[in-house]
This record gives C-alpha cells, structure tokens and sequence, in this order.
C-alpha cells in the first residue's frame, strides 16, 4: 500500500442520549451517503471539503456516540499546496476545504468534541486506548495532543481559562492558528504549512 493509499480520519463525539442514524448525522453534517457496504461502512461523498472516498461508521460507547470519518491521505494531501518554509496563509491551503468542513459538521452537530486526526498512525487503535480522556472531559489532554484540528463545544472549552485545570494555557495554544466558530472553540496543530502537523 502506498503513501497514497493509506486513510486518515475524524472522530466526532456525540452525547450519548443524542438520537438519531449515522446517515441522518451525515447529511446533517454536509456528506452525501452513496451506499453501504458488507462491514456496515456508509460511503459518502463530502463535497465541502474536496472529499470523495469517505467511509463512515458509528461507534456506540459508554458516554458518546462516536462517527469514525476516514477518507485517503492522498486525496487530502493532493490539495495541499507544495512544502514551503515561507507564510502559507490559510487562504492558500487547499487543505482548509477539510477544516471548514468540519466545522461547519460540528455547528450543525453540536458535537462535545471533535477531532481530525492528520497523521496516518492515529488510526482507530491509536484513539481507543486514550479514550478515556474524552469520557473524562478532559479537554486540555486534547488540546496538548495537538491532533491535526481539535474542536471542543463551550463546556470543554471553558477548561482553557480555568486555572484549575490550565494555570499557563498559553503553553498549549501559542504558535497554533485558531478557527473562528460561533460557538465552541476550534484549533489546528501549529501554523503555516505546519499547521497539520505537530
């Protein structure tokens, strides 16, 4: 398998009391589901964000229920401009189609957190074992993953200027660019052509 055929994913975390099917949530969120497969994937396309082989699946947990997003590396890649260690301002990253897609997915879903994860080794396995961490609220453990973008609702985000919980928040959140969101709080992983990437 190439470099090009490998999946990366979002995870977006839903209430658990939250009604309703995974295609009901998609075509909520912008995606268009084309058909199921024998494993229970949906596929969809996802015009928003320039996407055209996404698979999703809902996971149901204790707490949350979890829409496990996956869709080729190289089909997000192929929008990115080419390596640069000047500015790369969002406005010229293809790659930001991906971003405001998401959270336009998570104004329409009010998720409790949502997350994309950019490195191809955050796969399923990788994000089960430290899932406790969503179930637990515990926002700053996320904010300091510096996963690729990390969205957290109003609650979680409150975490930020709590002392309690974040005495030096700065040490978390400098040299990383922010999304405007009405509502909640969004963050990428660093900035410029980082902006991915940890």
């Amino acid at each position: 398998m190439s470099m090009l055929d490998k999946r990366i994913a979002i995870a977006v975390y839903l209430p658990r009391e939250r009604e309703g099917t995974l295609e009901e949530f998609l075509r909520a969120g912008g995606l268009t589901p084309t058909e199921t497969d024998e494993a229970g994937w949906i596929h969809a396309l996802w015009p928003a964000a320039n996407l055209i082989t996404t698979e999703a699946k809902l996971i149901e947990q204790l707490f949350h229920r979890r829409i496990w997003i996956t869709f080729l590396e190289g089909e997000f890649l192929e929008q990115r401009p080419h390596f640069t260690e000047d500015a790369c301002p969002q406005e010229a990253d293809g790659g930001m189609a991906l971003i405001y897609a998401l959270r336009d997915l998570c104004m329409a879903l009010e998720p409790d957190m949502a997350m994309f994860l950019s490195n191809r080794w955050q796969d399923g396995e990788w994000l089960e074992p430290q899932e406790w961490t969503v179930m637990t609220n515990d926002a700053i453990y996320w904010v300091a993953s510096r996963v690729g973008a990390l969205y957290l609702n109003d609650e979680l985000a409150a975490q930020l200027k709590n002392p309690r919980f974040a005495p030096n928040p700065d040490h978390f959140l400098a040299g990383r660019e922010r999304i405007e969101v009405p509502k909640g709080f969004m963050i990428l992983a660093g900035q410029g052509w980082y902006r991915f990437v940890r």
